[in-house]
């Protein structure tokens, strides 16, 4: 997959499952992402930039593309991944179930 050789790469929701398992393999194909786990497969830290922060924040989402572009100088993949979260009855968030 040389596709992605030097490609700069977002994914969203990749602390975890599908998102862990994307940002790996784009690593292992040469693209530049912004997950930690992704050093084992290949990446050099130079490759890496992770931000932690509330993809439902429009400031957050602000600065994870410009501290991207600041640091690759381009962006050219965004892989969103994000799951949703709701609020429950209770207005707590997080996945909620109903017992009938």
């Amino acid at each position: 997959m040389t596709f992605f050789k030097r490609k700069v790469v977002i994914v969203t929701g990749s602390s975890n499952g599908i998102g862990r398992s994307t940002a790996e393999l784009l690593a292992r194909a040469g693209a530049k992402v912004t997950n930690d786990l992704c050093l084992k497969d290949g990446a050099g830290q130079q490759d890496i930039l992770q931000l932690i922060g509330d993809i439902t924040d429009e400031s957050f989402l602000e600065q994870l593309v410009k501290k991207t572009v600041e640091k690759f100088g381009q962006l050219d993949v965004l892989v969103n991944n994000t799951g949703a979260s709701i609020y429950d009855l209770s207005d707590k968030k997080g996945l909620s179930w109903v017992e009938k």
